[in-house]
């Protein structure tokens, strides 16, 4: 049932680009399963703060990680666009990846935590919109393309890696 799952997600035969997705959705799928959790065992819980304006904290958070995310992110594809290898531009990519993903990770976690703390539930809300963020931009091999801005003779380099 999970490679079915995982297929979905990983339709590639190439290997060089695997791991960018295999991390991404890791990261991904940890922030949603510690949004059902949250969600599930919240009545377990009693809310320990009221009204002391976590939620707001929160919320600013996962905003500033989702923008914050994208930001880096882009100053990170700068640097690699001025390097010359495709090794080193595949390498600034991948830390591109990474840090991008776990930003909106943690905003995610934070708003899931907040809301267990204070049961409240629009706070959800910026969970649920960094794991939607995560999930419209899983790394695909045109996504790398594009970003690094490879000539011609890259890709087909990077091609002959595959």
């Amino acid at each position: 049932m999970f490679y079915r799952i995982f297929v979905i997600f990983v339709p590639m035969k190439k290997n060089v680009f695997l791991p960018f997705r295999i991390i991404w959705i890791a990261l991904m799928t940890m922030a949603s399963l510690f949004l059902v959790v949250s969600f599930l065992i919240k009545d377990s819980f009693s809310p320990f703060v009221k009204n002391a304006g976590l939620e707001y904290i929160a919320l600013g958070v996962s905003a500033m990680s989702i923008v914050g995310s994208a930001l880096l992110y882009k100053m990170l594809l700068n640097t690699a666009t001025q390097e010359s290898i495709l090794r080193s531009k595949m390498q600034v990519y991948a830390r591109a990846v990474i840090t991008k993903g776990a930003m909106l990770e943690g905003g995610s976690v934070l708003c899931s935590v907040v809301y267990m703390v204070t049961d409240v539930q629009w706070v959800l809300g910026g969970s649920i919109a960094c794991i939607l963020i995560m999930l419209i931009q899983i790394p695909t091999r045109q996504r790398c393309i594009d970003a690094l801005q490879l000539s011609l003779p890259e890709v087909e380099e990077l091609e002959r890696r595959e």
